[in-house]
């Protein structure tokens, strides 16, 4: 199966909402919600979505922190379903039509992806 993930804090939370419902209008492809140091799993609004957390290893707001947190997302989800494919999308990204399309024409490009 092929899902999106996609990464957040509270900050960014509405943005990756808007995120999650574009991608459930244009895609078939599930989106997995990865909460930085946050569990969002009780948030009415993301019923249907899977939800994780990426615990914070530390309280700072650095770049190299949020992207070592996208890292351990990026790597949780590979471990725990190695035979998926994984497309990480920022928060505020959207999706557009025919997403899948132009999707499956590029992984279809690769020749070994993980």
């Amino acid at each position: 199966m092929t899902y999106f993930l996609i990464h957040t804090d509270q900050n960014y939370l509405p943005y990756a909402k808007r995120c999650i419902r574009s991608l459930q209008k244009h895609s078939a492809y599930k989106p997995i919600l990865y909460g930085y140091g946050e569990d969002f799993s009780g948030d009415a609004e993301l019923q249907g979505v899977g939800v994780r957390e990426t615990p914070r290893t530390t309280t700072s707001l650095s770049r190299i922190d949020a992207c070592n947190a996208r890292l351990k997302s990026c790597v949780h989800a590979l471990e725990k379903n190695p035979e998926d494919v994984f497309i990480f999308i920022d928060a505020d990204m959207f999706a557009i039509q025919d997403i899948d399309f132009f999707i499956d024409q590029h992984l279809a490009r690769l020749s070994d992806h993980p």
